[in-house]
């Protein structure tokens, strides 16, 4: 089904006026091919930044079903860049969907850490991390040797469906992740995400970690 991306961002940081706050589309999901959705809005710097997950670019890469596309805002909201592809799916995990960004300091510098959503052959959905030093990229993939790297060949997955299932099994699996830094307790992150597959058939269930 073709979806759209239609935010109303929070009038109060957008219009002058929250009454008269309607729905406007910002990032247009027909002209990237069929959908933009699971939107990651950040506000910092004088800026807002939407990042979102949008088609695939199926170029030098088998399969590559989802992408993260941003678009920013440097007048409040006033006017909107065109989407540009921030994040590709690395290859194992085919997809980079499901953005959630925050920044945080580990004690060396300010960086963006992005929970994301991929889906590798025949496990279904599972979420990633990346993190880069801007918020616009370029990102790296956590792998799982403990380094950051670009297009790693061994991708760390962070949480994986409690019980995997074949891509034909038409189960979603475990994704759609969000971010909460807590800096009154020490920079403690928090995440929450979706998983279908713990009772069947299949039911969403919110998980936290």
């Amino acid at each position: 089904m073709t979806r759209r991306l239609l935010l109303a961002v929070l009038a109060a940081l957008l219009l002058a006026d929250p009454a008269s706050a309607q729905p406007f589309v910002i990032m247009d999901g027909l002209g990237l091919g069929g959908y933009a959705y699971a939107p990651s809005i950040v506000v910092a710097d004088g800026e807002i930044s939407i990042h979102a997950c949008t088609p695939g670019i199926p170029v030098g890469n088998p399969v590559e079903w989802d992408v993260v596309r941003s678009v920013r805002s440097l007048d409040g909201g006033a006017t909107w860049t065109t989407p540009v592809v921030e994040l590709r799916a690395q290859a194992y995990l085919r997809a980079a969907c499901d953005p959630s960004i925050v920044r945080l300091n580990l004690g060396d510098s300010d960086r963006w850490y992005m929970a994301l959503s991929g889906a590798p052959a025949d496990v279904q959905t599972v979420n990633a991390l990346a993190r880069s030093e801007g918020r616009h990229g370029p990102w790296e993939y956590r792998t799982d040797r403990g380094t950051w790297e670009a297009m790693p060949a061994d991708p760390a997955v962070i949480t994986w469906p409690f019980n995997p299932a074949p891509d034909n099994s038409g189960i979603y699996g475990a994704g759609q992740p969000s971010l909460v830094v807590r800096p009154d307790l020490d920079n403690l992150v928090l995440m929450w995400w979706t998983d279908t597959t713990l009772t069947a058939p299949a039911q969403n269930r919110i998980y936290a970690a």
